[in-house]
C-alpha cells in the first residue's frame, strides 16, 4: 500500500512538472531573422514590405528592429537588409509564415531579389 502512494505521488509529481514545462515552453517568444540578400527590383520589394508588413501584426508579431544600418562585429555578411519580428511562440511565428496572405506576399517578393529567412526559437520569462 505504501509502495503504491509513494509511486502515485511520484507520477504525480512528474506529470505536474512535465505540463508546467510545457506551458513555459508554450509562452516562450519566436523571432524570424530576415536577412535581404539583394534587392533587384525596388518597386516591388517595397510592395512585398507593405504586405508582409500587415501579415506580421495580424499574426501577432512585430518589429523589434529593421533597416539597412547593418554593422558587422566580426566576419563578413552578403545581405543589405535587416529585419528581426518577435512573435508569441513558435507555432504563432509558423502560422504566420505558411498563412495563404504571407505565401502571396512572398510571390512578389520572389521577383525582389533574394532573401534569407529564419525562425529562432525564444525562451519564456519564466
Amino acid at each position: 500500500m505504501v509502495r503504491a502512494v509513494a509511486l502515485a505521488l511520484v507520477v504525480t509529481s512528474a506529470l505536474i512538472a512535465a505540463s508546467q514545462l510545457m506551458a513555459q515552453e508554450a509562452r516562450a517568444p519566436a523571432y524570424v531573422l530576415v536577412q535581404s540578400i539583394s534587392v533587384t527590383d525596388q518597386a516591388a520589394f517595397e510592395r512585398y514590405q507593405a504586405l508582409a508588413r500587415d501579415t506580421i501584426a495580424r499574426h501577432g508579431g512585430r518589429f523589434l528592429s529593421r533597416g539597412a544600418n547593418v554593422q558587422f562585429l566580426e566576419g563578413q555578411g552578403d545581405f543589405s537588409r535587416v529585419g528581426l519580428i518577435e512573435f508569441p511562440s513558435m507555432a504563432a511565428a509558423n502560422d504566420w509564415f505558411k498563412s495563404p496572405e504571407f505565401q502571396e506576399a512572398m510571390k512578389v517578393r520572389r521577383t525582389a531579389g533574394e532573401q534569407r529567412i529564419f525562425l529562432i526559437e525564444g525562451r519564456s520569462n519564466n
